[in-house]
């Protein structure tokens, strides 16, 4: 009889606890998935989130000042690198290429996150594959600085002109794109509206990927 009691009585705990937690963070769950519909609904009709990363405490690796915007083109994203093209004249065309604005895909990640190490090299493949017309905001949640640099050392055909690696220090960036889990990102099309977003790991550069962004180009 008396562990009937007590059995009856721990029944009781998790029943309160369950109905507790029913009423206190399903409501907050619904709420974010509902602000989190409207935010995406806010990208796609008024475009990508400006900013400046200086006022968000966050850091390109080479201290270069960046503010990211709608309607960027390659000389706003090669600003504050050295690069050997930036002395040498370009003919009409190439610099008709150069003022065009990009695709952008805003990717938030971190080397301890493993399905973000799993995706990575195939971002790597694919602005490799279109050669500049698509260029990658990689926004790190590392812990340090010195994480990233570690890990960025595994890739060779990593190009910083393509890809921009900000560091996230305070994780202020991540709140401000309402990001709650990694990897994520955004694909902003040329306007700065946004076309996908994109929850989880995938092959940037298979043959459907491939085929996704020459439609938007």
């Amino acid at each position: 009889m008396k562990k009937y009691f007590i059995y009856a009585a721990l029944f009781l705990i998790v029943g309160l606890l369950s109905v507790w937690a029913v009423v206190e963070y399903l409501p907050q769950y619904f709420g974010t998935q509902k602000n989190q519909h409207a935010f995406i609904d806010e990208l796609e009709k008024q475009g990508l989130i400006e900013f400046n990363i200086a006022d968000f405490n966050a850091f390109t690796l080479d201290r270069s000042p960046f503010h990211f915007k709608k309607n960027m083109n390659a000389n706003d994203w090669s600003s504050g690198t050295d690069t050997s093209s930036t002395t040498e004249k370009k003919s009409p065309t190439q610099n008709q290429a150069q003022e065009e604005p990009q695709i952008v895909i805003v990717s938030f990640w971190a080397s301890w996150c493993s399905p973000c190490v799993e995706e990575f090299p195939s971002m790597v493949e694919l602005v490799k594959q279109f050669n500049g017309k698509i260029k990658i905001l990689a926004i790190s949640e590392d812990y340090t600085e010195e994480d990233i640099q570690i890990f960025l050392k595994g890739f060779h055909d990593f190009n910083p002109t393509h890809i921009k690696i900000v560091w996230d220090k305070d994780q202020k960036l991540l709140q401000l794109y309402k990001v709650f889990k990694m990897p994520e990102a955004f694909i902003f099309n040329k306007d700065g509206k946004l076309i996908k977003k994109v929850s989880g790991s995938i092959k940037w550069a298979d043959p459907d990927a491939l085929s996704f962004f020459k439609q938007l180009i």
